[in-house]
């Protein structure tokens, strides 16, 4: 019955069904069922490193297992990883990722839809960024953000008075000049107060 036990972050996953730890005792843990709040009492309890089940109690009649939850978890998982990691758009890796899945004629079928997991694919990457500042005084360009990729400096002018940002190389700004009409582009609609 243990080998059928897999951990899942906070969670664990016991014959198709999601448990979240309720209490730590002394010999024990108790974990409940997922779906406590729709009236399951389904819960289990295990010894204190989580690899034997010493006690089951049945579910309600509704709460029906899902036995690819654990798929459906990873693949959930890989989405957020590559979210959080990749610079590509959201729906581009979760196409991406669906696309291998459908290779498979057993796992096409249950793999995660787009609507539920694009929230926190794009939570995950909200995390990479840091937060807008409430004033644009206070707004602070991180180091790693003022150079290229080579090592080259691309802010090349920071007023926070006025509220300009200027970015671009030295080597395209000497492209620029060589022109007459410049063509520019701003963003107004999300900038702090």
């Amino acid at each position: 019955m243990a080998e059928n036990l897999h951990l899942v972050l906070n969670e664990r996953v016991h014959e198709g069904r999601i448990y979240n730890l309720k209490r730590t005792n002394m010999e024990d843990k108790q974990w409940v069922c997922r779906r406590v709040k729709k009236g399951c009492r389904g819960s289990i309890h295990t010894n204190l490193d989580v690899d034997a089940i010493l006690d089951c109690n049945p579910h309600a009649d509704d709460c029906i297992p899902d036995n690819d939850i654990l798929y459906k978890m990873e693949k959930k998982t890989v989405l957020k990883r590559r979210a959080a990691e990749e610079m590509k758009t959201v729906p581009q890796i979760f196409h991406e990722e669906a696309s291998s899945a459908s290779a498979d004629l057993e796992t096409a079928s249950q793999f995660p839809t787009y609507k539920s997991v694009k929230t926190a694919m794009y939570r995950k990457r909200a995390q990479k960024f840091p937060r807008l500042p409430p004033t644009r005084q206070q707004l602070e360009i991180p180091p790693q953000w003022r150079m290229t990729k080579s090592d080259r400096r691309f802010l090349l002018y920071n007023n926070v008075y006025n509220s300009i940002l200027i970015f671009c190389t030295e080597e395209n700004l000497s492209v620029l000049s060589e022109h007459s009409v410049w063509s520019m582009d701003g963003t107004f609609k999300i900038v702090p107060e």
